[in-house]
């Protein structure tokens, strides 16, 4: 296996990676363990991929709403990698989350169009579960000649900050926007909710992206985290 034969091929304009991780009540706390203990290898790769010039940003969706835990800056290892092992999983007194589906759309669009917290709208026509919907703000944004990548980690329908969702519709127009803007999501889905299926599939497909999906374990997440550094998306942007 290439992931621990080889090394990946180098970005010469550097990477920009930003993560989406659910620490909602549904996805458990083995998956995020299972990120925790991959998390040194999926560094080296990235920082080795990037020819040590890489940027990491964290986003949650703790109770349905978007929090920015870490933007972007150079290089920034050490606070990545505190911030990762700072997310108390829902077994440890962390997130909820209400019942599905999650906001994990609602951290996309953030991270697309680098959204602030002031003011930031639910774009749906109802109730949010929590207050505010997003706190910190996703600044800086991407590089322009970066490679930019999304990784999204989550076991239920990403569907917006009031638990009803939209059938994707959402999510759908937010992975447009990534593509437009040559963001390319890896997508892994743990366990195989049929609700989140196919708006995972359709990140995948819109953003020459990534899709796989773990048991809900989260066996196998820094293998499929890996796998954006070695293995091309679909199509050029």
């Amino acid at each position: 296996d290439c992931n621990q034969e080889c090394s990946p091929p180098v970005i010469t304009n550097g990477i920009d990676v930003a993560f989406i991780v659910d620490n909602t009540g549904s996805v458990g706390d083995e998956p995020l363990t299972s990120l925790k203990n991959g998390l040194t290898t999926i560094l080296d790769n990235i920082a080795a991929a990037s020819g040590y010039n890489y940027r990491l940003s964290l986003v949650t969706p703790d109770e349905d709403q978007v929090h920015v835990r870490l933007p972007f800056s150079l290089n920034n290892r050490d606070a990545f990698e505190d911030a990762v092992n700072a997310i108390p999983g829902p077994e440890d007194g962390g997130a909820n989350g209400g019942q599905d589906p999650e906001s994990t759309d609602e951290c996309l669009s953030t991270i697309v169009n680098g959204l602030a917290a002031a003011n930031r709208v639910n774009p749906r026509n109802c109730t949010p579960r929590s207050s505010p919907v997003q706190t910190g703000d996703f600044s800086p944004s991407f590089r322009s000649g970066a490679l930019k990548l999304v990784v999204v980690i989550t076991d239920h329908e990403p569907g917006g900050f009031c638990d009803t969702g939209d059938g994707g519709a959402r999510a759908g127009i937010y992975a447009q926007e990534a593509r437009n803007q040559c963001i390319h999501v890896n997508a892994i889905q743990v366990n195989n909710n049929g609700d989140a299926t196919p708006i995972m599939l359709n990140y995948f497909h819109e953003t020459c992206g990534w899709y796989e999906q773990t048991d809900s374990d989260g066996t196998g997440i820094a293998q499929y985290v890996n796998r954006m550094l070695y293995v091309p998306g679909d199509c050029n942007c």
